[in-house]
């Protein structure tokens, strides 16, 4: 299976590398090196970044700021469908086939405060890549969660036929 990784907006560059690496190493265990069944795609943010701006002097500054406040709950973020029509555009801008999923790596909110989500096809998804720091605090560096989430969805793309379902089966009213 193909996944393309897309760095979307407000995505951290180094982040975005370190979860590249890991992505594309080789799984050792018990002593024999396993190459493993996915490939990946990587596209790195495509817009232009206003190089005025140190943008992990501003994160930490942030970061700062989220620690001292509760959750936003106010649900104040895009609509889903902002962040599926930005891998949409990903998809047709770089030619990258229909049955392949991409996994849309995101620094902005959404606004059902979700960690990630998939739209009906089952192969535009994004992923939170901020805010990792209020649920694990500093002991734990955000790529591992943010990697956790691109594999989650990609199981779920495989294991589900449409979003509903998903939906259905993991959010009981």
């Amino acid at each position: 299976m193909r996944v393309t990784i897309a760095q979307g907006r407000l995505v951290n560059d180094i982040v975005f590398e370190e979860i590249k690496k890991f992505l594309l190493g080789t799984i050792e265990t018990k002593g024999k090196r396993i190459k493993p069944v996915l490939t990946f795609n990587f596209i790195p943010n495509q817009e232009d970044q206003d190089e005025e701006f140190d943008v992990q002097l501003i994160d930490e500054e942030i970061r700062k700021i989220r620690l001292e406040e509760k959750v936003d709950k106010s649900n104040t973020g895009k609509e889903f469908d902002y962040f599926f029509n930005q891998g949409l555009e990903i998809r047709q801008t770089l030619s990258i086939p229909n049955d392949e999923l991409i996994v849309l790596l995101t620094g902005e909110r959404n606004n059902r405060n979700f960690l990630g989500y998939i739209d009906d096809s089952m192969l535009n998804s994004f992923v939170y890549t901020n805010g990792w720091n209020r649920i694990y605090s500093n002991n734990v560096d955000s790529i591992f969660p943010i990697i956790y989430e691109i594999y989650c969805w990609i199981l779920r793309a495989n294991m589900f036929d449409n979003s509903t379902d998903l939906y259905h089966a993991v959010h009981k009213d």
